[in-house]
């Protein structure tokens, strides 16, 4: 694993970011990928793209044409990345998910350690129970070098998550218009070719635009930067779903049903449905069965707990 320093104040991509990930990824894997499948070195590679400035820079696609002529790139209309573009349609979920499980995981584990470190008997009893009633007590170390180290071992983990076959067929697949999708089974397919061969008749400005030697003036629409909430569907999914569960449900494109124990809520997140996880249900003592009221019983100590059990409730 390599990581390669922006020495940017913020995470976007400039000239020599976008150059850097071409030479040092893109071109490595292209090259790859174009061996183990044992094409002619003189294969075209198609790289879809989003229309940020400086992807759709003319200095960026001029450099792009002089050293790399069999990279053609392909632009995803402005507004239209989750829907044609398959990172944003089937994997930035999961690796999100996974991340924010990965994250949450050091939390509860960190926390975890500061009650221990409390139960030793190095604090008072009246400052114990203040910390245990109140969790905002606890001091989480949020400090770069802390969250710096950290975040190696939640990329490690999204990487896994994501590193499935099926899972990146399936974002293809789901990038669909009409009547055909990005998969490899549907461009190849007879009424694909077909439509191909036929575009001269049917579309002749669109034909001309695509055999055209001459790059596409600047006038594709951005991409906003930042999108009002409303406009852009963002998916929360609860930090306690399973990565497993959420591949299934993304790959089948929601049709699937869930496991027990589990539903889509009015935004489309994924989250348990046991009462427990309502927080406005308020059930009286008196209105449980007999046999499920805890009976009184001497009080012990919390047990920590850790590894799959702490998504558990």
């Amino acid at each position: 694993m390599k990581f390669e320093v922006s020495l940017g104040n913020n995470y976007w991509s400039t000239q020599r970011t976008m150059r850097a990930f071409v030479k040092d990824i893109l071109v490595p894997y292209f090259i790859q990928m174009i061996r183990e499948l044992r094409l002619p070195e003189t294969q075209f590679c198609l790289w879809i793209i989003d229309c940020w400035s400086v992807h759709k820079s003319e200095e960026f696609r001029t450099w792009m044409k002089v050293h790399y002529p069999w990279i053609l790139l392909c632009f995803v209309p402005g507004g239209c990345t989750s829907l044609f573009q398959p990172l944003d349609v089937g994997i930035q979920r999961t690796l999100k998910h996974a991340i924010k499980r990965a994250a949450h995981r050091d939390v509860v584990a960190e926390a975890t350690a500061l009650i221990a470190e409390d139960d030793d008997g190095s604090e008072s009893d009246s400052e114990l129970i203040e910390t245990h009633s109140n969790p905002a007590l606890l001091k989480l170390d949020t400090s770069l070098p802390t969250l710096r180290n950290r975040c190696v071992q939640w990329i490690v983990d999204a990487f896994h998550a994501c590193n499935k076959k099926e899972l990146v067929l399936k974002a293809w697949e789901h990038c669909a218009v009409g009547d055909f999708n990005c998969s490899q089974t549907s461009l190849t397919s007879p009424a694909a070719l077909t439509a191909l061969r036929e575009l001269p008749t049917t579309d002749p400005d669109l034909y001309r635009e695509l055999i055209g030697q001459k790059q596409p003036t600047e006038t594709v629409v951005e991409e906003e930067l930042f999108a009002d909430d409303e406009e852009v569907k963002g998916y929360c999914d609860e930090s306690d779903i399973p990565v497993d569960v959420l591949i299934t449900h993304v790959t089948t494109g929601g049709v699937a049903a869930l496991p027990d124990g589990f539903q889509i809520d009015d935004e489309g997140n994924l989250c348990r449905n046991s009462a427990a996880e309502d927080p406005e249900l308020v059930v009286e003592a008196s209105d449980l069965p007999v046999a499920v009221r805890r009976p009184k019983r001497a009080a012990k100590a919390p047990r920590p707990y850790g590894g799959d059990a702490m998504w558990e409730h």
